[in-house]
């Protein structure tokens, strides 16, 4: 049932015991009218009989009051129990629906939390290469340095003469009295 179909109902009804009250107010309107009619009767009654009046008042306001409370359980009867009824009903649906959007809830709060730790997590590991990478690429530009100065220690060794091409081979000038480097001293230093 959807809230227009209830609102609808709901609207039915109040026409319904708008309709019950307009008869109630007739009878009651009717009740009157004939209460006058009984009380100029009882006047003359009370005239008449004296003591017996006071009986038969309260016996008459019994019997309207019982014919009243009749009339208006009869009509207002089933129409409360069908209001009763969709109230009921109207009432389980919107302890159902607290209780779905209060699950819905509690499931977008945890994948919040689990995209929070995947995103963290994330982080931390693009962190991780981000070291990772830079390390292997400043152990890279280390080992290119080291070659260039290499180079560049040839360059100038053959620059200043100390090393020159001697047919197809390579020749290193050693000085008088040549320096012995190496840790059993195998290498002979380039002057």
């Amino acid at each position: 049932m959807t809230g227009t179909d209830t609102a609808h109902e709901l609207k039915s009804l109040a026409l319904r015991m708008a309709a019950v009250v307009d008869v109630l107010e007739s009878r009651s309107h009717e009740s009157a009218a004939g209460m006058s009619g009984a009380r100029a009767h009882l006047d003359d009654a009370v005239q008449r009989l004296g003591q017996r009046s006071a009986m038969l008042l309260q016996e008459v306001a019994t019997g309207v009051q019982s014919a009243t409370r009749a009339a208006a359980e009869e009509a207002l009867g089933p129409a409360a129990a069908t209001l009763k009824t969709q109230v009921a009903a109207v009432l389980r649906s919107l302890q159902d629906s607290t209780r779905q959007l209060a699950l819905e809830r509690e499931a977008f709060g945890r994948q919040q939390r689990r995209a929070l730790w995947i995103g963290a997590g994330a982080l931390v590991l693009g962190a991780l290469m981000v070291v990772g990478a830079s390390a292997a690429w400043v152990a890279m530009k280390r080992k290119e340095l080291a070659q260039m100065e290499f180079a560049k220690q040839i360059h100038a060794a053959t620059t200043a003469g100390a090393l020159v091409p001697c047919g197809e081979g390579l020749c290193a000038r050693i000085g008088a009295t040549p320096r012995k480097a190496g840790k059993n001293g195998e290498y002979v230093l380039v002057e």
